[in-house]
C-alpha cells in the first residue's frame, strides 16, 4: 500500500524470503560439516540470524520514528499561531511531503528486512533444527562465591 500511493517500487517480499534462504542454504554447504560440528554451525548461524533480526528490529524503529514526525509536523501545522509556512518554497515539496516519503522509503526498506530476518528465522531452523532465539544474559549465576574464588585462583587472579 505505501508503495503504491507514493510510487515507489514494490518489496519483493516472497522473492526476498527466498534468496535468503538460499544465501543461508549456500553458506551452510560452502562452511560444510568437514570443517564445522553442530556447535559450531550453530554458532555461525545464530550469530548471522541475530544480525538479520537486529537489523530488521532497527528499520522498524527508524520507521515508527519517520512515522512519528509524520504526525507530529501534521499536527504542528493546525497550529493558527505557528511561524512557518505550511506550504514549500515554489516549486519544492513541503515540508510534511519530504517527511512522508522519508517515511515512506523507512517503511519499505523495513518491510524488506522484515523479510529477510523472517527467512533467516526458516533458515535456522533447517539448517539446525533448532528454532531461533535471541540471546539473553542469564543474570543468575549458577556459581558460588566460594566457586568463582576457587577458579580466579586456577589463574592466578587475586581478589
Amino acid at each position: 500500500m505505501i508503495a503504491e500511493r507514493y510510487g515507489k517500487d514494490e518489496v519483493n517480499f516472497d522473492g526476498i524470503v527466498q534468496e535468503t534462504r538460499e544465501s543461508f542454504t549456500a553458506i551452510a554447504d560452502a562452511l560444510g560439516s568437514k570443517h564445522f560440528d553442530e556447535f559450531a554451525m550453530k554458532l555461525v548461524f545464530d550469530r548471522l540470524t541475530n544480525a538479520m533480526v537486529q537489523g530488521a528490529f532497527g528499520a522498524g524503529m527508524y520507521y515508527s520514528a519517520r512515522v512519528a514526525d509524520c504526525a507530529n509536523h501534521a499536527r504542528a501545522l493546525t497550529n493558527d499561531h505557528r511561524d512557518d509556512d505550511a506550504d514549500g518554497v515554489a516549486g519544492f515539496d513541503s515540508k510534511l511531503q519530504a517527511l512522508q516519503d522519508r517515511a515512506a522509503d523507512a517503511g519499505l526498506r523495513a518491510y524488506a528486512l522484515r523479510a529477510t530476518a523472517e527467512a533467516a528465522c526458516e533458515a535456522f531452523a533447517e539448517i539446525t533444527g533448532n528454532v531461533w532465539v535471541p540471546y539473553s544474559r542469564s543474570e543468575n549465576r549458577p556459581i558460588s562465591t566460594e566457586a568463582a574464588k576457587l577458579q580466579r585462583d586456577a589463574f592466578a587472579i587475586k581478589d
